[in-house]
């Protein structure tokens, strides 16, 4: 009976063992920062480019708007004249940034991301489909059906307009290309490793080139196309070049061609989101801690960060928690 306890006790401390959660724990840390302590209202949706509040506030990748959505709408995207919301119905709602005016359209299905450019929105929705729309004419110009997924990141990033062509992401790690003068797609690329929870999470432009990512891989859109298998919490633009924040803690900087030129590690830390600053990146990590980091990487410091964990999301210039923001100095 004596053996039987024992062993029963040893198999309960292993199980014990092998769920503990390794979490980052910083070896120095340099200082305190603090929060500007704000009342916000709970967090209903989160977007690649915003958040909206369960009182139809919302803050763009630009910061807090003063206007409010129609309750069931989401923010999702905003140019200079219009804001894009959408609801779970299909219905997308394009919102004068003055709030003098309003537009609505009906889709067939949940519209995840949008971007308006003069008339034409580009949309991507919960069906994994590409719409081509003109808002003037009230017309669909285009679709094309993808391979529907069960999972959709909420940080799928919104179409990108670029010189006659639509970069659309997809939810299947596939990036679409649409020409306005061909009205077709021209180009299907897999950027992804993965066959399914995918999504393409990022979209840039530097130099005339175009940088794709997802949670897998960050991929360059060159005459002489690369990419870089990466398991990526997110891809950050510096005056060096693409920072990747990495699901295993760590910091990798690659130039514009994707040659890697250095790494940071930070054990087991959990990148929540990330600003760069032309002095310096600055990253919060998810156990309540700041980084701030040069941009070439070869210097930083840790600073502590009370805060709330929650839902998070950060503009250009602001980390915002559940219980206030903070915006790097």
């Amino acid at each position: 009976m004596a053996l039987r306890s024992s062993l029963v006790a040893l198999v309960a401390l292993l199980l014990l063992a092998g769920c503990s959660t390794n979490v980052y724990k910083p070896t120095q840390v340099d200082g305190q920062k603090y929060l500007l302590h704000t009342p916000l209202p709970a967090i209903a949706t989160q977007h690649k480019e915003g958040i909206t509040y369960i009182d139809g506030g919302f803050v763009t990748s630009m910061g807090a708007h003063t206007q409010k959505l129609p309750e069931g709408f989401a923010y999702l995207n905003r140019n200079e004249n219009f804001l894009i919301a959408a609801n779970y119905a299909g219905e997308v709602l394009l919102l004068d940034v003055n709030g003098s005016n309003e537009k609505r359209l009906t889709m067939r299905s949940r519209i995840l991301s949008a971007t308006l450019n003069d008339r034409v929105l580009a949309m991507v929705d919960a069906k994994n489909r590409v719409i081509v729309y003109d808002v003037v004419a009230n017309e669909t110009l285009f679709t094309h059906d993808g391979v529907e997924v069960v999972a959709v990141d909420h940080r799928l990033a919104n179409p990108l307009f670029y010189e006659g062509f639509i970069f659309y992401p997809s939810l299947d790690g596939k990036v679409q290309i649409y020409g306005t003068e061909q009205k077709e797609l021209v180009r299907v690329m897999n950027i992804s490793t993965l066959e399914s929870f995918d999504n393409v999470l990022f979209f840039a432009i530097h130099n005339n080139i175009i940088y794709a990512a997802t949670a897998s891989t960050l991929y360059a859109f060159a005459k002489e196309p690369k990419s870089v298998t990466v398991a990526l919490r997110s891809v950050v633009m510096t005056t060096q070049g693409l920072v990747v924040l990495a699901k295993d803690g760590t910091m990798r900087l690659y130039d514009w061609q994707l040659q890697s030129q250095e790494e940071l590690k930070f054990p087991f830390g959990h990148f929540l989101g990330a600003i760069a600053t032309p002095e310096a990146l600055f990253v919060a990590e998810n156990e309540g801690y700041l980084f701030e980091v040069s941009h070439d990487l070869h210097h930083h410091k840790v600073y502590r960060l009370a805060f709330d964990q929650g839902k998070f999301f950060n503009t250009h210039d602001t980390f915002y928690f559940p219980n206030g923001t903070y915006t790097p100095r």
